[in-house]
Protein backbone atom coordinates (compact mmCIF):
# COMPACT_ATOMS: atom_id res chain seq x y z
CA UNK A 1 0.00 0.00 0.00
CA UNK A 2 2.63 2.54 1.06
CA UNK A 3 4.65 1.43 -2.17
CA UNK A 4 1.75 3.05 -4.23
CA UNK A 5 1.67 6.02 -2.85
CA UNK A 6 5.29 6.56 -3.40
CA UNK A 7 6.60 6.72 0.19
CA UNK A 8 9.44 4.28 -0.07
CA UNK A 9 11.00 5.14 3.31
CA UNK A 10 8.46 4.11 4.97
CA UNK A 11 7.31 1.17 2.16
CA UNK A 12 10.47 -0.44 3.34
CA UNK A 13 11.08 -0.11 6.63
CA UNK A 14 7.05 -1.38 6.60
CA UNK A 15 8.61 -4.74 4.50
CA UNK A 16 11.86 -5.39 6.04
CA UNK A 17 9.67 -5.65 9.45
CA UNK A 18 7.80 -7.92 7.65
CA UNK A 19 10.60 -9.81 6.16
CA UNK A 20 11.63 -10.27 10.08
CA UNK A 21 8.58 -11.75 11.01
CA UNK A 22 8.04 -14.12 8.29
CA UNK A 23 10.86 -14.79 5.98
CA UNK A 24 9.15 -16.77 3.37
CA UNK A 25 6.48 -14.24 2.04
CA UNK A 26 6.45 -14.09 -1.66
CA UNK A 27 4.72 -10.55 -1.47
CA UNK A 28 7.29 -9.25 1.30
CA UNK A 29 9.75 -9.68 -1.64
CA UNK A 30 8.08 -8.56 -4.42
CA UNK A 31 7.84 -5.40 -2.41
CA UNK A 32 10.90 -5.16 -1.76
CA UNK A 33 11.49 -6.13 -5.62
CA UNK A 34 9.70 -3.13 -6.30
CA UNK A 35 11.18 0.06 -4.36
CA UNK A 36 14.64 -1.40 -5.12
CA UNK A 37 13.08 -1.56 -9.18
CA UNK A 38 11.85 2.12 -8.46
CA UNK A 39 15.32 3.06 -6.77
CA UNK A 40 16.37 2.09 -9.82
CA UNK A 41 18.91 -0.51 -8.15
CA UNK A 42 18.30 -3.40 -10.46
CA UNK A 43 20.65 -6.02 -9.29
CA UNK A 44 18.60 -5.79 -6.04
CA UNK A 45 15.38 -5.52 -7.65
CA UNK A 46 16.05 -9.14 -9.60
CA UNK A 47 16.95 -10.86 -6.99
CA UNK A 48 13.87 -10.05 -4.94
CA UNK A 49 11.29 -10.73 -7.82
CA UNK A 50 13.78 -14.10 -8.05
CA UNK A 51 13.37 -15.12 -4.71
CA UNK A 52 9.61 -14.25 -4.55
CA UNK A 53 9.10 -16.19 -7.97
CA UNK A 54 10.96 -19.14 -5.94
CA UNK A 55 8.16 -19.13 -2.96
CA UNK A 56 4.96 -18.57 -5.16
CA UNK A 57 5.92 -19.37 -8.39
CA UNK A 58 2.06 -18.49 -9.44
CA UNK A 59 3.00 -14.74 -8.89
CA UNK A 60 2.40 -13.15 -12.53
CA UNK A 61 3.46 -9.22 -11.37
CA UNK A 62 6.56 -10.86 -10.16
CA UNK A 63 7.19 -12.53 -13.36
CA UNK A 64 6.49 -9.64 -15.12
CA UNK A 65 8.85 -7.53 -13.00
CA UNK A 66 12.01 -9.92 -13.76
CA UNK A 67 10.63 -9.47 -17.44
CA UNK A 68 10.99 -6.12 -17.93
CA UNK A 69 14.61 -6.03 -15.60
CA UNK A 70 15.98 -8.88 -18.10
CA UNK A 71 14.74 -6.41 -20.93
CA UNK A 72 16.29 -3.14 -19.72
CA UNK A 73 19.70 -5.45 -19.36
CA UNK A 74 19.19 -6.92 -22.79
CA UNK A 75 19.08 -10.39 -21.16
CA UNK A 76 16.04 -10.85 -24.20
CA UNK A 77 16.14 -14.29 -24.16
CA UNK A 78 15.74 -14.33 -20.17
CA UNK A 79 13.45 -11.80 -20.32
CA UNK A 80 10.86 -14.00 -22.87
CA UNK A 81 11.00 -17.19 -21.01
CA UNK A 82 9.33 -14.36 -18.18
CA UNK A 83 6.67 -12.65 -20.61
CA UNK A 84 6.41 -16.69 -21.30
CA UNK A 85 5.66 -17.85 -17.68
CA UNK A 86 3.23 -14.81 -17.63
CA UNK A 87 1.65 -15.63 -20.61
CA UNK A 88 0.78 -19.00 -19.04
CA UNK A 89 -0.02 -17.95 -15.87
CA UNK A 90 -2.78 -15.32 -17.01
CA UNK A 91 -3.65 -16.52 -20.87
CA UNK A 92 -5.72 -13.27 -21.66
CA UNK A 93 -2.79 -11.33 -20.72
CA UNK A 94 -1.85 -9.23 -23.97
CA UNK A 95 0.78 -7.03 -22.80
CA UNK A 96 3.23 -9.62 -22.45
CA UNK A 97 2.75 -11.16 -25.76
CA UNK A 98 3.01 -7.56 -26.97
CA UNK A 99 5.88 -6.99 -25.38
CA UNK A 100 7.61 -10.59 -26.27
CA UNK A 101 7.12 -9.09 -29.73
CA UNK A 102 8.89 -5.66 -29.04
CA UNK A 103 12.18 -8.21 -27.72
CA UNK A 104 12.09 -9.62 -30.72
CA UNK A 105 12.05 -6.81 -33.07
CA UNK A 106 15.10 -5.68 -30.91
CA UNK A 107 16.78 -8.93 -31.88
CA UNK A 108 15.61 -8.77 -35.48
CA UNK A 109 13.60 -11.84 -35.35
CA UNK A 110 10.96 -9.92 -37.23
CA UNK A 111 8.72 -13.42 -38.12
CA UNK A 112 8.53 -14.49 -33.91
CA UNK A 113 7.53 -10.54 -33.56
CA UNK A 114 4.93 -10.59 -36.06
CA UNK A 115 3.63 -13.92 -34.78
CA UNK A 116 3.30 -12.20 -31.23
CA UNK A 117 1.88 -9.36 -32.42
CA UNK A 118 -0.81 -10.63 -34.69
CA UNK A 119 -1.77 -12.90 -31.47
CA UNK A 120 -2.68 -9.54 -29.70
CA UNK A 121 -4.65 -8.54 -32.87
CA UNK A 122 -6.80 -10.94 -32.13
CA UNK A 123 -8.12 -8.97 -28.87
CA UNK A 124 -6.89 -5.58 -28.99
CA UNK A 125 -7.88 -4.69 -32.57
CA UNK A 126 -8.64 -1.16 -31.81
CA UNK A 127 -4.65 -0.70 -30.13
CA UNK A 128 -3.02 1.68 -32.77
CA UNK A 129 0.41 0.78 -31.12
CA UNK A 130 0.05 -3.07 -32.33
CA UNK A 131 -0.30 -1.79 -35.91
CA UNK A 132 2.80 0.99 -35.76
CA UNK A 133 4.43 -1.83 -34.58
CA UNK A 134 4.44 -4.30 -37.19
CA UNK A 135 4.37 -1.36 -40.08
CA UNK A 136 7.64 -0.68 -38.47
CA UNK A 137 8.54 -4.51 -38.52
CA UNK A 138 7.92 -4.26 -42.94
CA UNK A 139 9.94 -1.10 -43.03
CA UNK A 140 12.72 -2.97 -41.68
CA UNK A 141 11.94 -5.74 -44.05
CA UNK A 142 11.89 -3.72 -46.81
CA UNK A 143 7.96 -3.84 -47.29
CA UNK A 144 7.06 -0.01 -47.48
CA UNK A 145 3.58 -1.54 -48.98
CA UNK A 146 2.61 -3.12 -46.17
CA UNK A 147 4.02 -0.91 -43.71
CA UNK A 148 2.02 1.49 -45.34
CA UNK A 149 -1.09 -0.43 -44.43
CA UNK A 150 -0.56 -0.80 -40.89
CA UNK A 151 0.50 3.02 -40.59
CA UNK A 152 -2.85 3.83 -42.35
CA UNK A 153 -4.43 1.45 -40.12
CA UNK A 154 -3.14 3.18 -36.66
CA UNK A 155 -4.33 6.44 -37.50
CA UNK A 156 -7.90 4.93 -38.95
CA UNK A 157 -8.01 3.77 -35.21
CA UNK A 158 -6.25 6.93 -33.28
CA UNK A 159 -6.18 9.93 -35.76
CA UNK A 160 -4.01 11.87 -32.69
CA UNK A 161 -1.90 8.28 -32.88
CA UNK A 162 1.14 10.95 -33.91
CA UNK A 163 4.34 7.93 -34.15
CA UNK A 164 2.28 6.61 -36.76
CA UNK A 165 1.98 10.02 -38.96
CA UNK A 166 5.95 10.54 -38.53
CA UNK A 167 6.10 6.47 -40.31
CA UNK A 168 3.91 7.36 -42.92
CA UNK A 169 5.71 11.26 -43.80
CA UNK A 170 8.89 8.78 -43.82
CA UNK A 171 7.43 6.37 -46.30
CA UNK A 172 7.73 9.44 -48.90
Amino acid sequence: IELNKKNLDLAKKMALRAKEVSNNNARVYSVLGGISLYEGNLAIAEENFVKAAKIDPALVDVHFNLANIYEIQKKFDEALKEYQRVSELEPGNMESRYKSGIIYVKMGKYNEAKKKLNECLKTATVNPVIYDTLGIIYIREGNQEKALKYFKEAVRINPRFLPAYEHIGDLY
